[in-house]
């Protein structure tokens, strides 16, 4: 809405303000006339004055600094104006009686702003500054009134970019996005440790500096939580809901008692936006019935990996997310605080975890996906024998599976288990003795490794026959994709001879073994060489 607009929708809510719920229609209706535009914005503004809920980004013109670059705040002289909300104006300013050296960062309300309310909120915001000493979060110097009775709070001057152009100007890698993203979160949480809950995250909040470190900033709509014996009732009014309704949780959009998990929801907002520059949706597009959707947890949510494919199928970086990165995204982003990350600190580990290739909570470990996660922490180690691991991994899981479909015959599920455990074991000691640091920084190529296995296949003549088939087979279909005959030939026959001994006999391996005899058959008779023809 044009600024004129805007301000007839405040002149009519002024006039609606001081009249009973009963005369509002006919002010409403004389006012407005046939403009359902205005109606509807002078309306939902008072819908928000009765829920006592205050939206933050209120548009720039409402707003008018609260003094002038060159005046004097208290000791202070300001110097720049380095920002400017709906609520305050932020300059940078320097000490004029010298026992604070370097420039700050002053903080001041606007003039038509200086309610009690306001007041209050922003003197609230001092004593939630003063608890919090962390190295992402902007600290607080020292606080005042000014000559012309506006407050203000002397801060941290952050030299630094707001995350989201952080974002389109440095176009960091996924590692650093995360990196960041893993720093802000270990700030909410120590804020969180403090009794402090931000209510208000969001990337205008977050500056990085040229070094690439966030700093937090705006504690004013903070709420902090009692401690023991504390009543913090007057500093933290609960039915008071100031929020910014694209970053809120559903709970704040509720009207509900707010906690540290609202955060974690706005942290997932934020990380959604970090993947894809986008967030999950726009407030101010849902209809009525969307956001119903949304606020009972059933608005469907695109996983960021196909939101990055979508918005920028030509770039390198939304092929670098995975399906874990979808999982922790959509989980700080439930609806239900059950199924959501109870805590910030919770959050920066889950992400840390998938920095370092660690399989993460948010997902059922099942054994492929533990595998996997196994492979990308030791690329090193397995790249030369990655041909090798996904062979004897799929061997691994037939047998796994083989178990679980015949569990009836609780003999053979022994056996099996026993061989599947068997064979984990040996080929986990093969590839632990394949770190490049134990062969002076050499990688063993993919025939190195299996003539390793093939070694120490030899040197157990004791092994269980089930375990020993089922190497056997693996080791022999590895020689054959590798074209080393001979040794694939030794390995199925004696695969095949102990399936044909087996005390229960397996007919789908027995089956598997002749496969791979002919495979081996029809390659041997292609390698012959043939005369040229004339």
């Amino acid at each position: 809405m044009e600024a004129t607009r805007w301000r007839e929708a405040d002149r009519i809510l002024g006039l609606a303000l001081d009249l009973d719920e009963h005369e509002i229609g006919a002010l409403l209706a004389a006012e407005c006339g046939d403009d359902l535009e205005l109606r509807a914005t002078v309306e939902s503004l008072l819908e928000h004055d009765r829920g006592d809920l205050e939206i933050l980004d209120r548009p720039p013109f409402l707003s008018s600094p609260a003094t002038a670059p060159g005046e004097r705040v208290g000791p202070w002289h300001l110097g720049s104006l380095i920002g400017e909300g709906g609520s305050g104006a932020v300059y940078e300013a320097e000490r004029l009686d010298g026992p604070f050296e370097g420039p700050v960062a002053i903080k001041l309300l606007h003039q038509h702003l200086c309610t009690s309310r306001a007041r209050d909120r922003f003197y609230f915001e001092s004593q939630v500054l003063a608890r919090l000493d962390h190295p992402h979060i902007a600290r607080l110097y020292d606080t005042g009134v000014s000559e012309q009775g506006v407050p203000y709070m002397v801060l941290e001057r952050v030299e630094g970019t707001r995350l989201d152009r952080w974002i389109r100007e440095a176009r960091p890698s996924l590692d650093d996005r995360l990196q960041l993203f893993e720093e802000i979160c270990q700030a909410v949480a120590f804020a969180h440790r403090n009794l402090v809950v931000h209510r208000d995250l969001k990337p205008g909040n977050v500056l990085v500096t040229a070094a690439g470190q966030p700093k937090l900033l705006d504690f004013g709509i903070a709420r902090v939580l009692p401690g023991p014996g504390e009543d913090l009732s007057r500093l933290t009014r609960t039915h008071q809901q100031p929020m910014t309704p694209q970053y809120a949780s559903p709970e704040q959009l509720r009207g509900q008692d707010v906690t540290t998990a609202s955060d974690v929801y706005s942290l997932g907002l934020v990380l959604y936006e970090l993947l894809t520059s986008r967030l999950p949706y726009q407030m101010e597009s849902l209809l009525g019935e969307e956001i119903h959707l949304l606020l009972n947890g059933d608005l469907l949510i695109q996983k960021p990996s196909l939101r990055a494919r979508r918005e920028a199928p030509g770039s390198l970086f939304p092929s670098e997310i995975r399906p874990d990165l979808d999982t922790i995204v959509l989980t700080a982003l439930e609806t239900d605080l059950e199924r959501r990350y109870p805590t910030a600190q919770a959050l920066a580990e889950e992400i840390a975890r998938f920095r370092s290739g660690r399989p993460i909570r948010a997902r059922s470990p099942s054994a492929g996906y533990l595998l996997r996660r196994f492979v990308d922490r030791n690329r090193l180690a397995t790249v030369a024998g990655s041909l090798f691991f996904l062979l004897v991994a799929g061997c691994t899981a037939e047998l796994i599976g083989t178990t679980q479909r015949l569990r009836d015959q609780e003999r053979r599920a022994r056996a099996e288990a026993a061989t599947a455990q068997e064979t984990v074991e040996f080929l986990g000691g093969l590839f632990e003795g394949a770190e490049p640091a134990v062969h002076q920084g050499r990688e063993l190529t993919a025939r190195q490794l299996l003539d390793r296995g093939a070694s120490a296949l030899g040197d157990r003549e004791d092994q269980d026959p089930e375990t020993r088939a089922a190497l056997a087979t693996a080791i022999g279909k590895a020689y054959l994709e590798i074209s080393r005959f001979p040794e694939a030939r030794s390995f199925l026959e004696e695969a095949l001879d102990l399936r044909r001994r087996a005390s229960v006999p397996s007919p789908e391996k027995t089956a598997e073994v002749r496969l791979l005899l002919a495979r081996l058959e029809r390659r041997e008779s292609h390698s012959v060489a043939r005369p040229c023809p004339r």
